[in-house]
């Protein structure tokens, strides 16, 4: 059976992560369309724009081993 669970692969995510993902990109749409002052800080300093992208990729390196199943097991402790 896959590590997921089920045939097929990882089930879907869960409500609550869905609608966390919806508020994020809700709160940074608004931020783009208020013109907010971190945004214009951003395109003044374009090296600031590497800690969301840095964010962004922990995240979804996370959802992803989340949705897979990963234990972590490489480095040989066990649970």
């Amino acid at each position: 059976m896959p590590a997921g669970g089920g045939p097929g692969g990882a089930p879907p995510p869960p409500v609550s992560v869905r609608a966390v993902a919806a508020f994020l990109f809700a709160v940074f749409a608004y931020a783009l369309a208020a013109h907010l002052q971190v945004m214009d800080r951003w395109m003044e300093r374009p090296y600031l724009l590497v800690f969301p992208i840095i964010g962004a990729a922990g995240a979804g390196g996370l959802g992803y081993s989340v949705s897979t199943g990963a234990t972590g097991s490489r480095s040989g402790w066990s649970r």
